[in-house]
């Protein structure tokens, strides 16, 4: 039992995980220094090395040697943090929070909603709801045709409060770095970019309809915020942070600026930071992580490097192929050989067995390959669900775009499987003119999978392609696609499993089937041979490489 005495209660400790072997000497190095070293400590992890057990003995060891002092755990996701709370119950000078946790406790406590006292309630939204789309609506119209600016201004604004970015050429960089793309000219856009990060900066939670005191627009009986609000309102306000006397960031190197500002600010003066990750599976550059965070943050905080190298997932033949691209990586002591094998694409459906996964760097092959195991009758899921959502909101607003021309007198007839395909391309060109591909390689990829997607989500209907009901089948394709976690089949153990490296980045399978055609280590981008060393270390007995691709598409060109 412990108690912490600003603790209202007393709380049963949760069993102390002991590897069956002890702790190695890496280990033990990591525990030494949390425990009796001076400073701040970078834990370069590689995958499979057990990061979150390291993080949760040293958080343990640390919290009996400094019973008053105040433990963060910063959790990368809601799957981590609910495995540290289990795990380190009954601890109760340790907090375990997301970012966004920790941003949010902060913006409840501000001044701007009556200080720690206040009773305000809050609406959380996603970056493109109906708070969000208020605001873009009130700068650019409610047309339809407007439909895609307002998309597009929305995604800037996101990504601007997830880079900290607050001037007019680092939003034009945004623009070139993440393909937005818009019918307004870049400066008058990037003004009413700017007009809305600083319109919710100075009156968060309202629309600027009520904000100007005007009788229209929507009204939420709620603070309306979005989640990119629950880290950046706090930092662009500089409202007060709980502090904390140690601070364990897991992830690190897949935090966005504005994350690692929010963590920065939670540790206390004189407090000590300990970064947990693993450069090499930085691979979250799409969604705003700065691909140098590891490095960056090391630097800042002046860490001192502890290595855990040794990986206790991966078979020996299989670490082989990861030190093609983390050199430092070593298989556990007594690993078995393991299996690294080849087939052809055409072999693939007569070799996946339930519990296998086949993962790609793209996800048009993963589609293609859905549906011929459908057919077959086999139980198959495909993880990814945002992924469907994306697609789906995008032919829905093709839709739109469509109807506003049949008004025009600019189309005719019905908005078909056809339609949607037609407007595919329309998207696909429209998005990568002026763009050479040796400037924009990772876009240009982006694009053409996506176009793909919808392409395979368009073939082989059982609805006529010039019917109505051709595009409800496109759509209800677009659910086919699983969360990340199953809860009913967390191991995969009872079908065959399909997903895109990104998706199945902090999973692994037994066996594993790569598709290797779809990525391009050796390129510029460093972020590549990132994404080939997480898929090859997804496997934990058996690798194989599949030579070519699904049902490729014949449009070789954008």
């Amino acid at each position: 039992m412990v108690y912490f005495p600003k603790a209202k209660t007393v709380h049963e400790k949760t069993a102390r995980f002991v590897p069956s072997g002890g702790w190695n000497k890496q280990f033990q190095d990591v525990f030494d220094f949390v425990e009796n070293g001076v400073g701040n400590g970078c834990i370069f992890s590689v995958a499979g090395s057990g990061k979150t057990s390291a993080i949760v003995e040293s958080i343990i060891r640390y919290s009996e040697n400094n019973p008053c002092h105040k433990i963060l755990f910063v959790a990368f996701n809601v799957s981590i943090k609910e495995e540290g709370a289990k795990r380190l119950a009954g601890y109760n000078n340790v907090d375990i929070l997301t970012c966004h946790g920790l941003g949010f406790r902060a913006l409840r406590k501000s001044s701007a909603w009556g200080g720690p006292k206040g009773n305000q309630q809050f609406d959380v939204q996603d970056s493109s709801g109906p708070y969000m789309r208020a605001l873009v609506e009130n700068e650019l119209g409610p047309e339809k045709e407007k439909a895609d600016d307002r998309d597009a201004l929305m995604d800037l604004v996101s990504k601007a409060k997830m880079t900290l970015t607050d001037d007019v050429s680092g939003m034009a960089e945004l623009m070139e770095r993440f393909d937005i793309e818009t019918s307004y000219d870049k400066k008058e856009f990037i003004k009413y970019a700017l007009k809305i990060l600083d319109y919710t900066k100075r009156r968060p939670g309202t629309t600027t309809s009520q904000g100007r005191g005007k009788g229209e627009g929507r009204v939420f009986s709620k603070a309306a915020i979005t989640f990119d609000d629950e880290i950046w309102l706090p930092i662009v306000n500089n409202w007060a942070v709980d502090q904390y006397d140690a601070v364990f960031v897991d992830e690190c190197q897949d935090l966005s600026k504005a994350r690692r500002e929010i963590v920065s600010m939670a540790l206390t003066d004189g407090g000590r930071i300990f970064i947990v990750g693993d450069k090499m599976q930085a691979i979250y550059g799409f969604a705003c992580a700065d691909i140098n965070a590891f490095t960056e943050m090391s630097e800042q905080f002046n860490c001192v490097s502890l290595p855990l190298s040794c990986s206790w997932r991966c078979d020996e033949l299989i670490i082989q192929e990861a030190q093609q691209f983390n050199p430092i990586i070593t298989a556990r002591p007594g690993a078995p050989a393991g299996i690294v094998d080849k087939c052809q694409c055409e072999e693939l459906l007569e070799k996946l067995e339930p519990g296998d996964v086949l993962i790609s760097r793209t996800n048009a092959p993963l589609v293609r390959v859905f549906f011929q195991l459908a057919k077959q009758q086999r139980k198959v899921k495909f993880i990814g669900r945002d992924y469907g959502k994306m697609l789906s909101y995008r032919i829905k607003c093709w839709k739109r775009k469509h109807d506003v021309r049949v008004e025009k007198g600019e189309a005719d007839g019905l908005f078909t499987a056809r339609e949607v395909l037609n407007y595919n391309d329309e998207w696909l060109d429209y998005h990568s003119k002026n763009k050479k591909e040796s400037d924009y390689k990772v876009a240009i990829d982006r694009l053409k999978d996506e176009w793909e997607t919808v392409a395979a989500l368009a073939s082989d209907l059982n609805a006529s392609m010039d019917s109505v009901a051709s595009v409800q089948e496109i759509l209800d394709r677009c659910n086919m696609f699983s969360p990340e976690e199953d809860k009913e089949d967390k191991d995969g153990k009872e079908c065959i499993t399909l997903s895109s490296t990104h998706r199945f980045k902090g999973l692994e399978r037994s066996h594993v089937y790569m598709l290797v055609d779809t990525y391009a280590p050796g390129d510029a981008n460093e972020e590549e041979s990132h994404l080939c060393y997480v898929a090859i270390t997804r496997a934990k007995n058996w690798l194989s490489y599949v030579i070519g691709k699904p049902g490729a598409s014949k449009k070789e060109e954008v």
